[in-house]
C-alpha cells in the first residue's frame, strides 16, 4: 500500500479496520489466536537503514503478545516482532512501528489460517509522526 502523504513523511502507526465474518467474536480474537495472521513490512525507514522492503523480516499484528519493544530486525512471530497496540475486542486493530517510523508506505500480508474467516474489506488509516492522519 502506498500512502497519500509525502514519501519522506514518517509513518508512526496505523489502524486496520476489518469487515466481514470473523471466526471469533471479532477480528481481534482471530488475530490473538493466530487464526488470522497479518504481517507488516516497512517499504523504507526514516533513518534510511534497518529492516525494510517486501522481503524484510515482518512485524506481526497476530499472536497473544501485544506491542512492548520492537527489535529492528525482529525475530519472526515472537514478542519482539509484535506491533499490535489494540488490547481489547475490536474489528479495528491498531499497530505501531515502535519508534522505527516507516517512510514510502508499508506492505501488508494477510494469511487466513482458519477457512471459516471471511474478510470483505480492510481499510487502513495512517498516522504520521507529525500527527497528520490519513483515513483509508
Amino acid at each position: 500500500m502506498k500512502t497519500t502523504g509525502s514519501l519522506t513523511d514518517a509513518i508512526a502507526s496505523f489502524e486496520l479496520e476489518f469487515s466481514g465474518d470473523p471466526k471469533g467474536a471479532t477480528f481481534f480474537n482471530d488475530l490473538f489466536n493466530s487464526d488470522l495472521k497479518v504481517y507488516i513490512r516497512k517499504a523504507n525507514e526514516g533513518s534510511g537503514a534497518g529492516n525494510v522492503g517486501y522481503s524484510a523480516i515482518p512485524l506481526s499484528l497476530h499472536g497473544n503478545a501485544p506491542f512492548t519493544t520492537i527489535l529492528d530486525p525482529p525475530t519472526l512471530d515472537t514478542a519482539d516482532a509484535a506491533c499490535r497496540t489494540t488490547l481489547t475486542n475490536s474489528d479495528t486493530i491498531a499497530g505501531t512501528f515502535g519508534g522505527f517510523d516507516a517512510t514510502e508506505g508499508f506492505y501488508i500480508e494477510v494469511q487466513i489460517v482458519d477457512p471459516a474467516i471471511r474478510i470483505d474489506q480492510i481499510v487502513a488509516n495512517i498516522v504520521y509522526a507529525n500527527g497528520t492522519i490519513i483515513n483509508g
